[in-house]
This record gives C-alpha cells, structure tokens and sequence, in this order.
C-alpha cells in the first residue's frame, strides 16, 4: 500500500478562488419540485434543436435556473456533463439578471455528445427569447 504524501499537494499550485460574481450562486437556482412543474405546466416554452426552455415570471429579481433530465438521456456521467455545460452557459450569461423569471431547460432527446459552442448558444437563445416574451410585461 502506498502511503499518502502532503509532499505532492505542497508542489501543487494554488487554486484561485472564484469570484462570488462568478458562481452559480443559490439565487440563480429553482430548488423546489412544485416550482419545477410549474414552470414545466405553466410557463412559456422556447423550444431549440437539442434543448427546450420552460420559462414563468416569478418575484425573485433575476433568472433562476432549473434543469429537468430523464435517464432516457444517457448515464448518469452523460446527464451530469448536460447539466454542467448548461450551468455553466447560463452562469456565462450577460442575462442573467435582465428579468424575474424562473427558468427550466430540458433536454429534446438522447444526444449526450452536445459540443460546448452547440449548449452555449442555444442557453443564449432561450434566455433572448425569455426576456423578449417577458419585457412587455415588466414596463
């Protein structure tokens, strides 16, 4: 059995820490089923090739997202990397906090093998065409 050296962790280099504007912070996130199946039942969908948005007003002060995958989809290693491509398009996102809306992606069908650029602009166009629906209704 080989032994555990601190050694190796010492040489490593320090990460930096992320920057709280950075993160997936808890405000941007549905936590709850029953705000889930509304958002699903109720809400406004933006359908795109490999994704649909669900999107509903809510009274929280930016988008929250949500992201609802079957096990149709994939394994768990392939619906985890779904899940952090959209999280991550979503956190890239200049939107953000354009308007008050929850906000549940779902994946169209099994095609675990999405290209980051593919997740990335479909997020965009979804989270666009949200805040085009819901603008009107702000002022």
């Amino acid at each position: 059995m080989q032994k555990f050296c601190t050694a190796d962790y010492a040489a490593r280099p320090e990460e930096t820490p992320m920057k709280s504007s950075q993160r997936f912070s808890h405000k941007h996130r549905i936590r709850k089923a029953n705000q889930f199946t509304y958002a699903i039942q109720k809400g406004k969908r933006f359908p795109q090739p490999h994704m649909m948005g669900c999107c509903v007003r809510s009274d929280t002060p930016c988008f929250r997202l949500g992201i609802s995958i079957g096990r149709k989809f994939g394994d768990a290693h392939k619906r985890n990397r779904f899940k952090r491509l959209v999280r991550e398009a979503f956190r890239q996102s200049t939107l953000r906090d354009a308007v008050a809306a929850d906000l549940v992606i779902m994946p169209n069908n099994a095609q675990p093998t999405l290209e980051w650029q593919i997740v990335q602009k479909e997020v965009e166009a979804i989270m666009q065409r949200a805040v085009q629906w819901l603008s009107p209704q702000q002022a």
